[in-house]
């Protein structure tokens, strides 16, 4: 089977050429630094298979000069507490592409003490608040 790579013939020589938005700044600790030598942590070139990933979504050459906006959602869709974030994410998602960001929506777990109520579980809804907490700061 022969792949065509999505990527342009010089994506891994040559660094997007372009207006960078404002704020993109420690974006580009995940997209790799244009002014890095090839050797520096997040430099370009080590960023390469970064790039790929977003690339994979349908990010394009523009999307990777705009600054990357991180939404950690909890979210489930059996619980009546969570259930909405799915929704809410993608309009906060649409507003942050209006104003010219990259949104990356990302799913944190949750725990229901109603569900967990009178079962073994419950004895892990408190300390799953640490856990979802390190999730969102992972993120």
């Amino acid at each position: 089977f022969f792949f065509e790579s999505p990527m342009s013939s010089s994506e891994s020589t040559a660094p997007l050429q372009g207006p960078i938005a404002p704020g993109k700044g420690a974006s580009f600790d995940l997209t790799g630094h244009q002014d890095r030598a090839f050797t520096e942590p997040n430099s370009y070139v080590k960023m390469t298979a970064s790039r790929s990933n977003y690339r994979a979504a349908g990010w394009q050459d523009a999307d990777f000069l705009k600054p990357i906006v991180t939404l950690g959602l909890p979210y489930s869709n059996n619980m009546p507490c969570n259930h909405h974030f799915d929704r809410l994410g993608r309009v906060l998602a649409d507003a942050l592409t209006g104003a010219g960001a990259m949104p990356h929506t990302a799913y944190a777990p949750v725990i229901s003490d109603g569900i967990t109520q009178g079962a073994d579980a419950m004895c892990y809804s408190l300390p799953s608040r640490d856990a979802i907490a390190d999730c969102i700061e992972l993120m």
